[in-house]
């Protein structure tokens, strides 16, 4: 399939940041990714919706974005829920509620798609991506489709150790059954918790840094008196230390201007180094 060239990523990334890709594709199917995998000979780069990362003003290695038709979700038999890498986390959890999977509801947290989420492990309200993973199916850099069960990769906090270089194109998921109301009325609990806390409705990639147990980075940010902190429109947010929000016409170098003076002074105070959570390229 052909590329567009010269594409604009601005709406394809959450903090909603000037960025142009050389060459994207967005795939269809998934023969059309092995073939695009095969003619570049590289992954390139996987953008979901673009959360959890933050993009330079230009991009020269190949851009697929998945999201667009690999968005299928559905039941395979009772408890097993198959979905493709474009699909979103909370479409993932509005499908699983309406099953009555009470267990699935943390996927209505995690601002991305599956396969982001597969990626790192995403987790949201107490609850991992990989703690409910049957089987994922996957693509290798020679373009060929594997179905791998879990026990090929290792899992810790926000990381994944593959079994070997690969990007994912679904998975199955194993959930328990419960009831369909109950699911409904705790999601819509942790949502209006999430909302009271975080500041959605704002351009951000979601958290920043790893929290670095037993510790909370937003409460060691908070310490240090960065609340409110901007430089050139990239603003530490007012409502949660962890999130760096867009206020306007934030750019790649002023987010990560943020972040570094973030951890420097973190660092300073504390002694306590903040890993990023946020992928930067």
């Amino acid at each position: 399939m052909e590329a567009k060239l010269n594409y604009s990523l601005k709406k394809q990334n959450s903090w909603q940041i000037p960025s142009i890709g050389d060459k994207v594709y967005l795939p269809t199917n998934i023969e059309e990714i092995s073939n695009i995998i095969k003619l570049n000979k590289k992954f390139g780069l996987w953008l979901g919706l673009g959360s959890n990362i933050l993009l330079p003003e230009r991009i020269k290695t190949p851009v697929i974005l998945p999201q667009k038709k690999l968005n299928k979700v559905e039941q395979l038999e009772d408890y097993i829920i198959y979905a493709q890498a474009g699909v979103t986390c909370v479409k993932m959890a509005k499908k699983c509620i309406e099953l009555g999977y009470e267990d699935s509801i943390f996927f209505g947290g995690i601002p991305g798609t599956i396969g982001g989420a597969l990626n790192m492990n995403a987790g949201a309200f107490g609850s991992e991506t990989w703690e409910h993973v049957n089987y994922v199916d996957v693509v290798d850099i020679n373009g060929q489709i594997h179905r791998l069960n879990k026990d090929k990769f290792q899992v810790s906090y926000r990381h994944t150790k593959q079994p070997f270089p690969l990007r994912y194109i679904g998975a199955a998921f194993k959930f328990k059954k419960g009831c369909k109301d109950t699911a409904n009325l705790k999601l819509k609990e942790l949502i209006a918790k999430r909302n009271h806390t975080q500041p959605i409705g704002t351009f951000n990639c979601g958290s920043v840094f790893k929290n670095p147990y037993p510790q909370h980075a937003a409460q060691l940010i908070e310490a240090c008196d960065l609340k409110g902190y901007t430089y050139q429109d990239a603003q530490v947010s007012k409502k949660h230390a962890n999130f760096i929000i867009n206020i306007g016409n934030a750019t790649y170098d002023s987010i990560l201007h943020v972040i570094r003076h973030v951890q420097s002074k973190v660092l300073k105070e504390t002694n306590i180094e903040l890993e990023n959570e946020v992928i930067i390229l």
